[in-house]
């Protein structure tokens, strides 16, 4: 029992580092925030389309620029200050929330209109996911980067499960571009935490392209790693992605509900990634 609770307090022990104890409560907001619009703008293009299909183009325009840039967006990282990237990303993801908050706010808002900030915002989110990765070794050291990360991924999970039902409350008291407008606000908290801390970056100056054949070669040498990757394909394309996507109309036309039903539906699946 002893070890058991020494394993778990040790668990929590990169927040005794001030520099990413600050940064993981501007994230904390962040993600919330960024769980809010998700959520909010699936709903959105339920109402505008009743269309599972615009649901999944939705979607598609978020995820592709991340597996069509993802051979350079590490080097990237590598390469510049990833504390000066992650400021620059996460202002301009501000500011596509900012302008999704107006469109909707003034009932200007179109299906297309979102199919295209979202797919400016899957560019940004393309450059933003690993250099927020490999910011939190920079932040906590490699000794602790297990464990930092480990961290924020709980941290996420506790945004997949309370964004959603912050979500369904607003939609259906305040309305979809509240919702946007506490988003783009959330990001300003990340932002000010990325002022506040000081990190150690050791850069990499070699090429992107070459960088990213090294990790494909290194992965295919590793069957068990190359199995991991494989799995993880087949769940988000084929379960993940499905599941989640189509929850607005579940919501609505199977279960005969509302916003807040599909907020709960969504909410649960944060809750048992959480515990899980």
């Amino acid at each position: 029992m002893n070890f058991i609770l020494r394993t778990y307090s040790g668990s929590f022990s990169p927040l005794e580092d001030r520099n990413f104890r600050i940064y993981l409560s501007g994230q904390a907001f962040s993600l919330i925030g960024t769980w809010m619009q998700a959520t909010t703008q699936a709903w959105v293009v339920w109402e505008l389309t009743r269309s599972e299909s615009a649901l999944g183009l939705t979607v598609m325009f978020n995820t592709l620029p991340l597996f069509l840039l993802a051979p350079w967006a590490g080097a990237v990282a590598d390469r510049y200050d990833r504390r000066k990237l992650l400021i620059v990303t996460q202002t301009v993801a501000m500011l596509l929330a900012f302008s999704l908050a107006v469109l909707v706010q003034f009932e200007l808002v179109k299906v297309w209109h979102i199919y295209l900030l979202t797919l400016m915002l899957g560019i940004v989110n393309a450059l933003d996911f690993p250099a927020q990765q490999t910011f939190i070794g920079d932040l906590s050291g490699m000794s602790q980067v297990r464990r930092a990360i480990t961290l924020n991924i709980m941290m996420i999970q506790v945004a997949r499960l309370l964004g959603p039902v912050i979500a369904g409350y607003i939609l259906s008291t305040a309305g979809a571009a509240a919702a946007f407008w506490l988003n783009g606000l959330s990001f300003l908290v990340v932002i000010m935490s990325l002022f506040m801390v000081r990190s150690e970056q050791v850069r990499n100056e070699r090429k992107g392209s070459n960088q990213f054949i090294e990790t494909l070669k290194y992965i295919g040498s590793r069957p068990r790693m190359l199995d991991l990757m494989i799995l993880s394909g087949i769940v988000t394309f084929f379960g993940f992605a499905i599941i989640l996507n189509i929850l607005p109309s579940i919501a609505d036309t199977v279960l005969k509900g509302d916003a807040k039903t599909y907020s709960y539906l969504l909410s649960s699946s944060g809750a048992g990634a959480l515990l899980s």
